[in-house]
Formats: structure tokens, C-alpha cells, sequence
């Protein structure tokens, strides 16, 4: 019985600490919020792809993004850069979603190309190619 007794306090707790604290904004003390936020380092929130953004100079990714033909350049720069849905690109770039998603797909391969080349040769680095 005791046995029963133990698990189910057990299986309690890890429950309600499994659980998100619910709370009205207003009673929320600076204390709180400040306590929340060492939990959630944002260098945890970043995926890896924007660590590494970050480490190259604003100049090689903007070049790189200028040599991308211009249906890829387009997809992705709604996509990465402005945030815009999937859907909506497709409506903006008159075209199909799938067409959206393909064009996303190679443009990020090709941009990722681009700027791996430029990182293998940092102070000497060949020209990018541009489009034709």
C-alpha cells in the first residue's frame, strides 16, 4: 500500500512539473520574467544555421545571395530573410506551392554552396560566380 501510495505522488509531481505554470500577464513580477529568461539562453533558441550566419561577414552572404538565379534569389529571400509564409510566396511570385518549395530547397543548397566555397578561402577567396 505504501509502495502504491509513493508512486502516485511521484507520478503527481512529475506531472505538475512537466506542466507550464499558467498566470494572468499582470501578475507577473519582474522577478519572474527575468528568472524565465536565464532558463531560455538564446544562444539555446539559435539553430545552428544562424550561428553560423553569424560568423560570416553581412558582404559574402549578400554576394552570394546576389549570384543566385533570380527565381531562387526571390524564394529565399522572402523565405530567410523577410519570413513570409510558403503560401504567400507562391501567391507573390505567381506560381505553384510545390514550385515554391523546389525553388526554396535549391536556392538554400545552392546559397549554401556559395558560401561554404567562401569560407574555405577566407583571404583569397575566387569570385563567386554571377548568373547568366
Amino acid at each position: 500500500m505504501f509502495r502504491i501510495l509513493s508512486n502516485v505522488h511521484i507520478n503527481a509531481y512529475r506531472k505538475k512539473r512537466s506542466q507550464l505554470e499558467q498566470c494572468f500577464a499582470e501578475e507577473l513580477t519582474d522577478q519572474q520574467l527575468s528568472a524565465a529568461y536565464a532558463r531560455c539562453t538564446p544562444q539555446e533558441l539559435r539553430s545552428a544555421e544562424d550561428v553560423a550566419l553569424d560568423s560570416l561577414p553581412d558582404n559574402d552572404i549578400k554576394t552570394a545571395l546576389q549570384a543566385l538565379p533570380v527565381q531562387f534569389r526571390t524564394a529565399v529571400y522572402y523565405a530567410d530573410v523577410e519570413g513570409v509564409s510558403r503560401t504567400q510566396i507562391a501567391a507573390l511570385m505567381n506560381s505553384q506551392y510545390r514550385t515554391v518549395l523546389s525553388r526554396l530547397h535549391r536556392g538554400r543548397r545552392q546559397l549554401r554552396s556559395l558560401l561554404d566555397t567562401n569560407a574555405n578561402h577566407p583571404g583569397g577567396a575566387p569570385p563567386i560566380p554571377t548568373a547568366s
